[in-house]
């Protein structure tokens, strides 16, 4: 009969880096929100409000994201506690 092991502090690291993780993806969404807005002060009109309605469905996709991603993170912490 074959035993399965536990090594409980990688399991614990691997949920601190999915943590990790969440906030890196964090920045970088920061980071492309002002790349962005840098380009948006020159798109007028039609193009402005379609762009708006992008960056919307972008920014919910990205906080949905991160926050599935910081959920998941806690999940196997808290399983493996």
């Amino acid at each position: 009969m074959s035993q399965i092991t536990f090594n409980y502090p990688a399991m614990l690291a691997h949920a601190g880096e999915m943590n990790t993780y969440s906030g890196v993806l964090t920045a970088l969404g920061a980071d492309l929100a002002a790349q962005q807005a840098s380009l948006q002060a020159a798109w007028h009109g039609d193009t402005s409000m379609s762009q708006a309605a992008w960056q919307a469905q972008w920014n919910t996709a990205m906080e949905e994201l991160i926050r599935a991603y910081r959920a998941m993170g806690t999940t196997h912490e808290t399983n493996t506690l």
